[in-house]
């Protein structure tokens, strides 16, 4: 678990796995499950870890707090926009090569003439919160570790752009 002291909230330190919990590994090594919106809500409500069972699925203010804007851009030697030390994993070195690789295709592709040929979708990088868009309930928000950006997706029916399917960490506290 991370205690976060400023905003008083505890978190998962890694990503929920098979089974519904925390990858049991200090620094986070093994694979993520990508969970649709629904089943994450409920895997975070069912959590019991670390003798919590208060666990839920952080909005999207709360998933934000945990962004760390760096002051240089991201690389593949450079993983994602949070701490690695507090939250091993999140964004890996390989999900890094992978972002970087899909970049340089769109150069190399005539994505100059139709720059919707060759569309990177960073599903891999992507943390469902609870928050719904305030227009549209089938609409819910995410978190994009690798940038720090934010932006909405499916939470229902049909996937237009790209995968339902994201990562999960909870919270637990105020």
């Amino acid at each position: 678990m991370v205690r976060d002291n400023v905003t008083g909230l505890i978190w998962t330190r890694c990503s929920l796995t098979d089974g519904d919990k925390p990858i049991y590994d200090f620094n986070c090594k093994g694979p993520r499950k990508k969970y649709y919106w629904t089943e994450a809500l409920q895997a975070c409500e069912k959590l019991d870890h670390e003798g919590r069972t208060d666990w839920r699925l952080p909005n999207i203010k709360e998933l934000q707090s945990i962004i760390h804007y760096h002051h240089y851009s991201v690389g593949y030697d450079k993983p994602g926009q949070v701490i690695d030390s507090v939250f091993p994993g999140t964004v890996s070195v390989a999900d890094a090569t992978e972002i970087s690789a899909c970049r340089q295709k769109q150069i190399e592709t005539i994505a100059d003439y139709y720059p919707n040929s060759y569309p990177c979708t960073y599903a891999n990088i992507h943390y469902w919160s609870s928050t719904v868009h305030k227009n549209d309930s089938r609409l819910a928000w995410f978190v994009d570790f690798y940038t720090g950006n934010t932006a909405f997706g499916w939470s229902t029916g049909l996937a237009l752009w790209g995968p339902r399917e994201k990562y999960v960490r909870c919270v637990a506290g105020p």
